[in-house]
């Protein structure tokens, strides 16, 4: 068994916003992209549990 459970995905991204990407992530402490881009996936999906009123503390 595989300790990576998931699955890769590519992106085209326009420079300006990947520069503003690559800001944040120097300003958050992030060591890599793939790191900023789980967590940002994980707050907008406790965000909209948040504001749909489904969110659960585990």
């Amino acid at each position: 068994m595989s300790r990576f459970d998931g699955f890769a995905v590519g992106s085209i991204f326009l420079t300006q916003l990947l520069n503003q990407f690559d800001d944040l992530i120097a300003r958050k402490g992030y060591q890599n992209r793939s790191e900023a881009i789980r967590d940002s996936i994980r707050n907008t999906l406790v965000e909209e549990e948040w504001e749909e009123g489904t969110y659960t503390v585990s």
